[in-house]
């Protein structure tokens, strides 16, 4: 008797031995957004004489979205988290550094724009802030982006909105949801740019 409980110990040993291996080699796969410049649309042309420059920031994400797993949207009051999909750096920096791609690649070749915080040297003559409210989705659903953001020419407030697209997935995977996330920022960026290119932003001469 002594000998078969001996044995069913070490079993017993060996499979949650083996069991937590197995849990411990699961991969953990990392995402970012990717800037989605427009296909068929044309960049504005430079005007002469335009000296639109932008600084983009800061710009403040939900603190729901600050740790590095991906948030997946339940219901309007819960989000889960999972651990084996992760944001590759902080989403706060991808999502500004994505969006500044997305609004340069609608606008006339040759503008500077950079992320809050910028060096002393860079003194823009516009200036996008804004305060992201919701950035999340489901696997094989949609994904929400909310955000409420101000354009300013020095001192003067040009003009304020809030803007809220909602995306589908193509699929039911990660990708696919992290792929709705970068074409709703890309909706984002071109309407910024539309605002910028319907004259509401005054250009310096």
């Amino acid at each position: 008797m002594k000998h078969y409980a001996k044995l069913h110990v070490v079993t017993a040993i060996f499979l949650a031995t083996s069991l937590a291996a197995c849990g411990a080699s699961r991969p953990v796969t990392y995402y970012n957004l990717t800037a989605l410049p427009p296909a068929s649309e044309t960049r504005h042309e430079p005007s002469e004489g335009t000296g639109l420059s932008l600084g983009l920031g800061p710009i403040i994400l939900p603190e729901s979205l600050s740790r590095p797993q991906m948030a997946l949207r339940m219901d309007d009051q819960r989000l889960r988290y999972d651990d084996l999909h992760r944001w590759s750096g902080s989403l706060s920096e991808d999502f500004a550094e994505t969006l500044l791609e997305d609004i340069l690649s609608r606008l006339p070749p040759g503008t500077t724009a950079l992320v809050f915080p910028w060096q002393g040297h860079f003194s823009p003559s516009h200036r996008l802030t804004m305060t992201v409210i919701r950035f999340d989705g489901a696997l094989g659903g949609q994904v929400t982006l909310k955000a409420r953001w101000s354009l300013t020419q020095g001192q003067t407030l040009v003009a304020t909105r809030q803007s809220e697209f909602t995306v589908p997935t193509a699929g039911p995977l990660y990708r696919d949801l992290v792929t709705a996330q970068s074409q709703a920022v890309a909706k984002l960026g071109k309407e910024i740019v539309l605002v910028i290119d319907r004259g509401e932003v005054r250009r310096q001469p």
